[in-house]
């Protein structure tokens, strides 16, 4: 595989800023894997403005997966996490409009091989594959030959 293509917006000072003055002060916290991070040290947030449709996103999560912060009230946890240089925390929001064409295009041999062990298909150009992120995991939907299966994303470009 050639190095990793992560399509994730990196959590910085400013766009937490900004989602804070938004009146985004829910974030649901999860751990996070993908290729080229270290397992363990990655973790996506999910800024919520309703208070109700965090705690939707939140109770989808074990206890060792992730959990809600309200930042207003849990800011010294927040801030310890955020500014520890051993973690990493992207926001769910994408750097580039394009992301989902390029993540397909950068792992495709990963994709192929794995749909090909999972189901018994060669990909093909009537294979469609379409990305959508659902509750803190980027999941992939593939349909071919008229047969459907998902996945979270992940597992498809290991």
């Amino acid at each position: 595989m050639t190095a990793s293509y992560n399509p994730f917006l990196v959590l910085d000072k400013p766009y937490l800023k900004a989602l804070l003055s938004s009146g985004k002060y829910f974030i649901v916290l999860q751990r996070f894997n993908w290729p080229g991070l270290p397992e363990g040290q990655a973790f996506i947030a999910t800024p919520y403005q309703d208070h109700k449709a965090a705690q939707k996103h939140a109770k989808k999560l074990t206890a060792q997966e992730g959990r809600m912060l309200d930042v207003r009230t849990e800011h010294d946890k927040f801030s310890k996490l955020f500014n520890d240089p051993r973690y990493v925390v992207f926001v769910s929001k994408f750097k580039e409009g394009d992301w989902q064409s390029r993540v397909i295009k950068h792992y495709q041999k990963n994709i192929h091989s794995f749909l090909t062990a999972n189901t018994g298909i060669a990909p093909d150009e009537k294979t469609s594959i379409e990305l959508t992120f659902e509750d803190g995991h980027l999941m992939a939907h593939v349909v071919s030959n008229g047969e459907q299966y998902q996945w979270e994303a992940c597992k498809l470009i290991e």
